[in-house]
């Protein structure tokens, strides 16, 4: 193979010198274009994986062993080619080509996962690792072993005077650098949270598009290549609309539009928010995961929504606390938690926090569901991370109702931490009470993992199960409703919490709960 690229360009006419100053330029889009690709790759295997941690390694491993392997690879086959600048140009329009069809198919990592392991249910954590770092290697490996062999090829065209070899190789590289920096400022801080991550991946393969065109030494190889770039965007916009698909939509979870209706969608800083509706629900998404939903059959099925703000306020009737009394929901989500905590004549103040600025506007598309909740003159709504919030208040309320995204999602981890429930403890009065929508009951390690971080920090924790929900009910002093309320279930699970030994907890240093939770 090698053998035969270098016959096709020795039949090649020798090219011509090109401007450093456009050398440089090239170079800047490709080091923008490798970063974007290096942003969004965190994205995408961040959604596939069952860490964030190996999402991150993964791609940086991956991205500095391909690059530095593609420069070592130019170095010891193409050093002596006399069209340095026809290489440069043709890598910058795989990488493109590459990004368009195959970095934009975010399914294609579980795909590869399934392939490496077989279709077999992972036997251990540690093989469910390697065979994640394999998959996210394999769907990245190809455009950062090209992104690293454009760099020294771009280097080689430029530097002409070897007593000023330094000097030119410290330009060449601060350029890359700069145009890395910028390429990962535009991503992550506008062009993903805007337009998506196939939007910003098109915009990082039409960089290498002009990278190339820059590049190529010929006219009439510079317009082919531009007419080529276009063509290539066109034909994969027509394809993903063809299907059905949302050209931004950032997870490989998509819904068909053809059953469902789409009646709110907007980018968020935390991702693609939307709310759908389809003859049995109307449901919340965020990049397309779920986040709520609400069915529209059955309106008299108690939900665990309700179950959770039902308690809740049973506790506060059964303390007999003064007014006023004021209670804080952390998550807005659809609503309906905030909505059950209203319809009490016992609470005078309601603070609803959520971390997402697009998400209250999805939400009064849930309205209907939730009466008008955010018109109600007792709801203040917060837009802020709940962590940050709990730090600088200095407010102390009579309960906490904490109903998040799973510990998977990166800004909803932290609340599920030692240290944030020390923070919900500063904040609540003496008899207050946490509620914590700790999902499945039918995990253990789960539940054990969360009951004992909780009890670092409260006397008393109380797990409470309804269906397809895992309640904990947590305060410094003994809740009686409690005692009443939990089933026998409950109460086995209850004296296995309090006897079994534990896995550890969960802190900061070491969030050992995402890896008992699968996408």
């Amino acid at each position: 193979m090698i053998t035969r690229l270098k016959k096709f360009f020795s039949r090649i006419e020798p090219e011509k010198s090109i401007n450093p100053r456009l050398i440089l330029i090239a170079l800047a889009l490709s080091g923008g274009a490798a970063l974007i690709y290096e942003v969004v790759g965190s994205q995408v295997l961040y959604f596939n994986f069952s860490s964030n941690f190996h999402s991150t390694a993964t791609v940086l491993s991956v991205f500095l062993f391909g690059m530095s392997l593609g420069s070592l690879s130019v170095s010891k086959i193409f050093y002596k080619t006399r069209h340095k600048a026809l290489l440069f140009g043709i890598f910058q329009l795989i990488i493109a080509i590459y990004a368009i069809f195959i970095l934009t198919n975010f399914g294609l990592v579980v795909s590869i996962s399934k392939f490496l392991s077989g279709s077999q249910p992972f036997n251990s954590l540690f093989a469910k690792s390697v065979i994640e770092f394999f998959s996210g290697a394999i769907f990245l490996i190809l455009p950062t072993f090209l992104c690293g062999a454009c760099f020294p090829l771009a280097v080689s065209m430029g530097v002409k005077e070897p007593g000023e070899t330094g000097k030119q190789v410290g330009s060449f590289y601060s350029w890359d650098m700069f145009g890395a920096v910028a390429g990962t400022i535009i991503s992550g801080f506008f062009l993903i949270s805007n337009f998506g991550l196939k939007i910003t991946l098109i915009f990082a393969a039409t960089l290498n598009i002009f990278s190339s065109i820059i590049t190529i030494p010929r006219k009439k190889w510079k317009l082919a290549i531009f007419l080529a770039g276009i063509i290539l965007i066109s034909i994969f916009i027509g394809l993903n609309w063809k299907n059905g698909r949302y050209l931004d939509i950032e997870s490989s979870r998509y819904f068909n539009l053809k059953n469902d209706k789409i009646l709110f969608r907007k980018p968020s800083p935390y991702g693609l928010v939307s709310v759908i509706e389809n003859e049995n629900a109307k449901s919340l998404r965020i990049n397309n995961v779920l986040a709520c939903s609400r069915i529209k059959q059955d309106f008299s099925y108690v939900t665990s929504e309700q179950k959770i703000s039902e308690i809740t306020l049973q506790i506060l009737e059964e303390k007999k606390i003064k007014s006023p009394i004021r209670i804080l929901n952390v998550g807005l989500g659809c609503g309906s938690t905030l909505d059950y905590l209203r319809k009490s004549n016992i609470v005078d103040y309601l603070d609803v926090v959520e971390i997402n600025p697009v998400v209250p506007e999805a939400t009064k598309f849930f309205a209907q569901e939730n009466n008008d909740v955010l018109e109600d003159p007792r709801v203040n709504l917060i837009i802020e991370d709940g962590f940050e919030y709990l730090r600088k208040n200095k407010q102390k309320y009579d309960a906490i109702v904490v109903d998040i995204e799973s510990p998977l999602i990166f800004h909803s981890s932290p609340l599920y931490t030692l240290e944030f429930f020390k923070e919900v403890s500063n904040d609540l009065k003496d008899s207050g009470v946490f509620a914590l929508w700790a999902y499945s009951p039918n995990d253990a390690k789960r539940t054990k993992i969360l009951f004992d971080t909780q009890q670092e920090t409260f006397l008393y924790v109380y797990p409470f199960s309804y269906e397809m929900a895992q309640l904990l009910f947590s305060s410094n002093q003994e809740i009686l409703t409690m005692n009443k309320l939990m089933t026998e279930k409950d109460k086995e699970s209850y004296k296995y919490l309090l006897e079994s030994k534990g896995f550890g907890l969960n802190t900061f240093n070491n969030p050992i709960l995402k890896t008992y939770f699968k996408k």
